[in-house]
């Protein structure tokens, strides 16, 4: 910022005309427009890809073996019937379905049984009489028989209930043991989630800050490059402004040393001038209008012009820069003028209003 103040200074204020520098100075300001404009599209387009990549993509990649019917999950339901029906059926005789469908066929072990019972009362078969006296009763035997009977033989079909229950409860059972299971895992993962939580919220505020910090850092070029064009082109006036002013005033001083030449030399003459002006008065007052035909001083007065005229089409560029161009005092002001308005962009605080900020220590020590 004080280079650009002594750019400013030495090369801005200069003694001849300024109108190339304010055209290249609208061409500057135009060129800082375009770029602003261009920043700003750029950084709604990053924000843009930003969002887009938190999004999920359909291109997300799926493992080939994991389909709707075997998906790939940890969940417990999933597992435990990926593994059943990996394991497959028992490797047994495909006749076995269950005790009770492969007891039907011990149907002649009970018939051969109630044979027994039959032959008991007639005390004439001794195998009959140990075998239902070893153990229990009759009515046990009885009981047992009718049971496996019923199941077995009678209801020759599977039983629908007995499977629906099974499935039920082993559904339950993993669901049960699932849940448990994730139970402990919750409490025993609390401190790892609140950790990775954490640094997700540490990184979010990593990347807010860097946001922020870019975007302050590129308005602050774009500020620090309106003040330089602002103070140029206010530089650049005041010099025209004093370039106007030094050539109105070498125009009154030619015009007063005109009139006092003239009046030098009117001296001899002038009872001859005054007698042709009044003259010319009555001319005007025979005529109803006033006018400078016969006036006896318009033409030394444009006789003088003439002369001045003559010798200013004779001036060199150096010459009137040395007559037009600003003086000592001039760019005195222009350099005070421009070092003010460098102070006041250096101290001039930005325009903060959030109450912790402005009761922070270290504002107050900027501001004081």
């Amino acid at each position: 910022m004080l280079y650009a103040g002594r750019f400013v200074t030495r090369n801005l204020v200069r003694p001849f005309t300024t109108a190339p520098f304010v055209e290249r100075t609208k061409a500057l300001l135009a060129e800082a427009a375009l770029q602003a404009k261009k920043t700003e599209e750029v950084s709604k387009a990053w924000l843009l890809k930003e969002n887009d990549e938190k999004l999920p993509k359909a291109g997300v990649y799926k493992h080939p073996y994991c389909t709707e019917e075997f998906p790939i999950s940890i969940h417990g339901d999933y597992l435990y019937r990926i593994i059943l029906k990996t394991v497959g059926p028992e490797p047994v005789s495909p006749h076995f379905d269950s005790i009770e469908e492969f007891g039907k066929w011990f149907n002649y072990f009970f018939l051969f049984l109630g044979f027994c019972i039959v032959m008991r009362s007639h005390q004439n078969h001794a195998f009959g009489f140990v075998v239902f006296n070893m153990m229990f009763g009759l009515e046990i035997w009885l009981y047992t028989l009718a049971i496996y009977f019923m199941r077995g033989t009678a209801m020759i079909v599977p039983n629908p209930w007995k499977h629906i229950w099974m499935e039920y409860n082993m559904n339950q059972m993993i669901s049960a043991t699932w849940e448990n299971e994730e139970n402990g895992a919750f409490e025993k993962k609390k401190e790892s989630v609140s950790q990775a939580d954490y640094m997700r919220i540490h990184n979010e505020y990593i990347g807010t800050k860097t946001f922020l910090l870019e975007k302050h850092l590129q308005t602050s070029r774009l500020l620090l490059k309106k003040h330089t064009y602002e103070r140029t082109i206010a530089a650049l006036r005041a010099a025209d402004r004093f370039e106007k002013d030094n050539a109105e005033k070498l125009l009154r001083d030619m015009l007063d040393s005109a009139v006092v030449k003239m009046e030098k030399d009117l001296e001899a003459d002038k009872g001859e001038i005054k007698k042709q002006a009044f003259q010319a008065a009555l001319q005007g007052i025979r005529q109803g209008k006033m006018s400078y035909e016969g006036d006896p001083l318009l033409p030394r007065v444009l006789k003088y012009v003439d002369e001045f005229k003559a010798k200013a089409e004779k001036f060199s560029p150096e010459v009137v820069a040395e007559l037009v161009g600003l003086k000592a005092d001039q760019k005195e002001v222009l350099k005070s003028n421009d070092k003010k308005a460098e102070e006041y962009f250096l101290k001039t605080l930005p325009p903060i209003k959030h109450p912790k900020v402005l009761e922070s220590s270290k504002f107050k020590s900027l501001s004081a």
